[in-house]
C-alpha cells in the first residue's frame, strides 16, 4: 500500500520483525521532518535522481540546526545509526530504497567465565607440529614415520 506524505510517497515492500524495506518517491524540493530513531538504523539507497541526507549535530532538539550533508546519486547509499537526528531532501526529486533494521546495543554479552588456552595434550601433536629429530620407530603402515607415534615432535604454539 502506498502512503502519501507531504514530501512524496512511501511504499512498504518488505516488513518483518527484523527489517523493513520501503520504496520512497521524493517530489522535487521535498524533505522529511528532522527526526531520530532510538533502536533502528536507516539506509538510504538512491535508484534515480539525487538525495541529500542531513545528519544534525547534537542528539536532541534544541542542539542547533547545523548539519553534515551527504549528497547521494544513483547507486550510492548512506547509513544513519540510531540516535542521530537526520532528514532527507531532494532538490530535483528521487526514487529511493529505505531500509530499516534494528541495531543491538554494544555490550549485550554476560560472561560467566574467562576465556583462555588449555595446555596441549602431549599424546597428540598439534596440527602444525614439526619433527625435531630422527624417528625412533621404524616406518610402517600405522605410524607412517611422521614422528607422531614416537613423540619426537615439537608443537608450534
Amino acid at each position: 500500500m502506498i502512503h502519501t506524505k507531504n514530501w512524496g510517497t512511501t511504499e512498504p515492500l518488505i516488513q518483518t520483525p527484523l527489517c523493513e524495506l520501503h520504496r520512497i518517491v521524493v517530489r522535487p524540493g521535498g524533505y522529511c521532518s528532522v527526526h531520530k530513531h532510538h533502536g533502528r538504523a536507516n539506509v538510504f539507497y538512491v535508484i534515480s535522481g539525487s538525495l541529500e541526507v542531513r545528519i544534525f549535530e547534537g542528539w536532541k532538539a534544541g542542539d542547533g540546526n547545523a548539519y553534515i550533508p551527504t549528497e547521494l546519486l544513483p547507486g550510492q547509499h548512506r547509513e544513519v545509526l540510531p540516535g542521530y537526528r537526520h532528514q532527507f531532501f531532494s532538490p530535483h526529486g528521487a526514487v529511493v530504497l529505505e531500509l530499516y533494521y534494528p541495531v543491538l546495543r554494544g555490550e549485550d554479552i554476560e560472561r560467566e567465565s574467562e576465556g583462555g588456552i588449555e595446555p596441549p595434550d602431549m599424546d597428540v601433536p598439534p596440527p602444525d607440529a614439526v619433527p625435531t629429530g630422527p624417528c625412533v620407530d621404524p616406518p610402517n603402515a600405522t605410524n607412517n614415520c611422521d614422528c607422531h607415534d614416537c613423540g619426537n615432535w615439537e608443537g608450534a604454539l
